[in-house]
């Protein structure tokens, strides 16, 4: 897992247990630390002491999201890249079932279904099988199937119809074609 935060320290240890409760272990979570001025630096160094999965570069000044993130794609060793947000909840079986999905077989990309949880994770949006938003509804964060559907595509989240939150690429395509510096939105 590679991720860019910038004045995260909200939400950026509850993101990283997410991490660290991944059914499958054998992962790297790595976090650049885009020139925040906050306690993002201090939380996650905290957390890296316990966890020798955990690594980090902080960066002194802020260079946009999509260089940290090219940064972080450089400081990974895996085949397969997922990417997270420093704000993103994942459910326990992400790496588990991108892993399945693109070892040993012929494809770059994996992608899924998502719902988006207000910040209490009381609620979700919701979005029929036709994928025609409903509204919202009570959601149990990890509720299987629910927040994390296999193969499914999530028309209406905004304007993005795969969410980049649920995607799983190969080293190899994001290698070659790697975050684009120059945009500052709608880089997924």
């Amino acid at each position: 897992f590679i991720g860019a935060t910038y004045k995260g320290e909200k939400y950026i240890a509850a993101a990283i247990r997410s991490l660290q409760e991944q059914t499958l272990k054998d992962i790297e979570i790595i976090y650049v630390i885009d020139g925040s001025t906050d306690d993002t630096e201090d939380i996650i160094k905290a957390m890296a002491q316990y966890d020798p999965r955990i690594k980090y570069k902080a960066l002194k000044e802020n260079v946009g999201i999509s260089k940290a993130r090219n940064m972080g794609l450089k400081m990974a060793t895996a085949d397969i890249i997922a990417v997270v947000d420093d704000d993103d909840l994942n459910m326990p079986e992400r790496a588990e079932i991108i892993y399945s999905y693109l070892k040993d077989k012929n494809n770059a990309v994996f992608y899924s279904g998502m719902y988006r949880a207000s910040q209490f994770l009381e609620i979700a949006d919701y979005f029929s099988e036709d994928g025609e938003y409903m509204g919202y509804k009570e959601a149990v964060p990890w509720e299987k199937g629910k927040l994390f559907a296999k193969n499914e595509v999530n028309p209406g989240y905004g304007n993005q119809y795969i969410s980049h939150a649920t995607m799983g690429i190969t080293r190899d395509l994001m290698e070659k074609v790697p975050y684009r510096e120059h945009l500052k939105v709608g880089i997924d």
